[in-house]
């Protein structure tokens, strides 16, 4: 596969949060708690090194009325 078992983890885990950053109103901290974060701090940066953008930013630019884009694919 070209990619150590880590990345291919922390790629699944952000799309599911990029799904879920779209499909909710859930807090950020919220949503990285149920992916298994043990902080806030830690999920955003995460978020940020895989989608390029932080989780408000992508839910900002992705959640307007009934415009929603679908996380990113592997």
């Amino acid at each position: 596969m070209g990619r150590t078992a880590f990345d291919y983890l922390r790629e699944v885990r952000m799309r599911k949060a990029a799904a879920m950053i779209v499909a909710s109103e859930e807090s950020i901290f919220g949503i990285g708690a149920k992916l298994g974060y043990s902080s806030g701090a830690a999920f955003i940066r995460a978020f940020t090194a895989e989608l390029g953008e932080t989780p408000s930013q992508y839910r900002k630019h992705n959640v307007r009325g009934s415009a929603r884009r679908a996380p990113p694919e592997a």
